[in-house]
């Protein structure tokens, strides 16, 4: 019988910078594959499209670059975004966390 050794969040941010492209799922590591070229292009796209919006109406802010989000609890999932927009409304603009993002953004491509 063998057995998984499950880490929490707050374990995954301290040795996620270490890994490169892994996610946490349900308490486990998982690898994470690249994107390509139209993936990226895609997502550079949205940013620019959201990031202008968000400018414009000045309701929020635009995450980039595999933002890692918790999504989940005991176990815990992070996942990265791509791109992410999270309004002011639910995350004050003089907040500024640091590490993952533990609350949900309105929006996640």
């Amino acid at each position: 019988m063998s057995t998984r050794t499950l880490i929490t969040s707050q374990e995954f941010e301290t040795i996620c910078n270490q890994l490169g492209p892994y996610e946490l799922i349900r308490g486990e590591v998982v690898e994470l594959s690249p994107g390509g070229f139209k993936h990226s292009r895609i997502t550079g796209q949205v940013t620019m499209v959201i990031g202008r919006w968000a400018q414009q109406t000045k309701l929020g802010r635009v995450l980039t670059g595999e933002a890692g989000v918790i999504v989940e609890s005991d176990p815990d999932t992070v996942r990265g975004a791509d791109v992410a927009y999270i309004s002011y409304q639910r995350l004050p603009r003089e907040a500024e966390p640091s590490g993952f993002c533990a609350t949900p953004p309105e929006l996640v491509v």
